[in-house]
């Protein structure tokens, strides 16, 4: 399910972020819910694809940029959809504004970019030039610190192998539109459960 906010109430990004977190918890709690998270992305669409680098490695030359596909997701959201985490950890509620920025990335750019060696703790340095008005305070700062690795999720169709991706959360990069994802053993019950969150 789609939620798009408008009008003045939702004009600032705590305003936001607060909305869609207290969303997600509350679907969380209904009977019949397994997991359930929100994305900017669902799985099949890219997210916007945008060059960085690793702190503490010289950059690319020109023209061989680093990118990764950049999403947002809330607690809860890799749990719905079955992604299993590799290392590290996921996504929690201590994970703020206030907070250190942190992203989860996703085999395929652990793979690309570090090897062998762990990415855990490593830092991103976004080279984002424009992320929009409710992404702004976030990339101020541009630096993101790994916190985990997750498994590869078809990101750009089926034929294709899943692009390096790095994950936000919502509490650090919210969006005014947002998916719901939810999992469940009875397909009515959730939808049911869905529509009473909303």
């Amino acid at each position: 399910a789609g939620i798009q906010l408008t009008g003045a109430s939702y004009s600032s990004w705590p305003q936001v972020e607060q909305f869609h977190a207290a969303l997600v918890r509350s679907l969380q709690e209904q009977p019949g819910i397994e997991a359930a998270g929100a994305t900017n992305t669902l799985p099949l669409a890219p997210g916007w694809r945008i060059p960085f680098l690793i702190r503490g490695v010289p950059p690319p030359a020109s023209g061989d940029e680093q990118t990764a596909q950049y999403h947002s997701v809330s607690e809860g959201y890799f749990e719905s959809l079955g992604v299993q985490v590799l290392r590290g950890r996921l996504f929690d509620a201590h994970d703020t504004a206030q907070s250190r920025g942190v992203v989860v990335i996703n085999q395929a750019l652990a793979e690309r970019y570090f090897g062998a060696a762990d990415p855990i703790g490593q830092t991103l340095i976004s080279q984002a030039t424009n992320v929009g008005p409710l992404g702004a305070s976030l990339m101020k700062d541009r630096a993101q610190v790994i916190i985990g690795v997750v498994g590869n999720v078809k990101n750009s169709s089926l034929q294709r192998r899943a692009e390096a991706a790095l994950y936000h959360s919502t509490r650090q990069f919210p969006f005014r539109h947002l998916y719901l994802v939810a999992r469940g053993s009875d397909a009515a019950q959730v939808g049911a459960a869905i529509r009473e969150a909303t």
